[in-house]
């Protein structure tokens, strides 16, 4: 829904949000789903973006990001196994009360440096946290400035998945949540799609 921007720590949604920092819709369905080469659905302006091969992952908020935005992190969680004892301990962050999320995909606005960083992190159980992927991620966003799009070749999110988490990614079972990260004022603020449960 449109106006659910809340506090990064919880609670009733703030005032005052900007547009762009209110998530529309994106590449996960509602039951958490998510199909990583979509062929349906997929916003026009990431026509060309992904090549074969590529997972593709998208966000499309209601508002044109700013150029340059005061902050931001636009984010995919993603469950590769659909196997809530692998990964991060569900409940443990804010974006994962549902699922063990074993990477997660995105790209960071840093104001201090004026650009924007791909990252992709891959859970880490021997290390109990999250351990660098390959610096393989791609970004795009749309001319509209409302659609951002991240891609990766799927044989590295495989290998990666294998090598560092020891997990089997599992298509059919694959669940994830999107989320983009705002600042207002000196406040952060975070919206999810699909929104945590209650």
């Amino acid at each position: 829904p449109r106006g659910d921007v809340i506090p990064y720590e919880g609670g009733a949604p703030v005032e005052g949000v900007p547009a762009s920092a209110d998530v529309r819709v994106a590449s996960v369905s509602p039951d958490l789903h998510v199909e990583l080469q979509p062929t349906t659905g997929v916003p026009t302006e990431l026509d060309g973006f992904a090549g074969e091969g590529d997972v593709l992952l998208w966000i499309a908020v209601y508002g044109p990001i700013p150029e340059p935005p005061a902050y931001g992190d636009w984010l995919f969680a993603l469950d590769l196994d659909g196997d809530t004892s692998t990964g991060r301990p569900a409940g443990s962050a804010r974006i994962n009360p549902d699922m063990g999320d074993d990477a997660v995909i995105g790209i960071l606005y840093d104001p201090a440096s004026g650009e924007y960083a791909p990252y992709f992190l891959v859970w880490d159980p021997a290390q109990g946290g999250w351990a660098d992927g390959p610096e393989e991620v791609r970004f795009h966003i749309g001319e509209s400035r409302t659609v951002v799009g991240l891609a990766l070749p799927l044989e590295t999110l495989t290998r990666s998945a294998t090598q560092i988490a020891g997990v089997t990614i599992v298509p059919q079972a694959l669940r994830g949540r999107a989320a983009v990260l705002s600042l207002v004022g000196e406040q952060t603020v975070i919206d999810f799609y699909p929104d945590r449960p209650d």
